[in-house]
């Protein structure tokens, strides 16, 4: 997750840090026991990785600067639902 630091979401993060969250891509992913935390990795790294994945950052990123921080999301299992009558469980 990268966003503004002043962000509601993030007050929310320093609420509470477990977090869920559901993918609704091809496949249906859904993580239930997440944790969210301030990313202790290099800003210009990931902006690269970003920008390398979605080449459209590379505006987001020119018009925010360094104003925006990065959040890492950890979980150590996920429900796939390749077929939604037959879910597989991940684990990490």
């Amino acid at each position: 997750i990268c966003t503004d630091p002043n962000s509601p979401k993030v007050t929310d993060f320093n609420v509470n840090k477990h977090v869920a969250f559901t993918t609704l891509e091809n496949e249906h992913v859904r993580v239930r026991s997440a944790t969210v935390a301030e990313s202790k990795r290099d800003k210009h790294e990931l902006q690269k990785a970003m920008i390398k994945k979605v080449p459209g950052y590379k505006e987001i990123y020119k018009q925010t600067g360094d104003s925006l921080n990065f959040y890492e999301i950890h979980f150590d299992t996920a429900t796939v639902h390749m077929d939604m009558d037959k879910p597989e469980v991940l684990y990490f």
